[in-house]
């Protein structure tokens, strides 16, 4: 298999497929064939300095900040409704 840093022609398949090969992580990590499914899979193993700095991040990380500006949204709402209520029921 060789070394798994920086070739991009491995897929998560054979990492998959071959889970007894000594894998190294951080070359894992930044390979742009890596999947969020092969994350969730190997959380103890991912290299997430590596992973941050992959190619594949800007998707994930622009959908991961419009999911954090709606939580901010939703919560600042319902904070809004109970000061509100506070204020009705004074």
């Amino acid at each position: 298999m060789g070394d798994s840093e920086g070739e991009s022609n491995i897929t998560m398949e054979i990492v998959k497929d071959n889970p007894r090969h000594p894998w190294i992580w951080h070359g894992l990590s930044s390979n742009p064939n890596i999947t969020f499914e092969f994350i969730r899979n190997n959380l103890d193993s991912i290299c997430w300095y590596r992973l941050l700095s992959n190619t594949f991040q800007l998707e994930y990380t622009t959908r991961l900040e419009q999911q954090k500006r709606r939580y901010k949204l939703i919560k600042n709402r319902k904070l809004r409704r109970k000061q509100l209520g506070k204020r009705d029921a004074q």
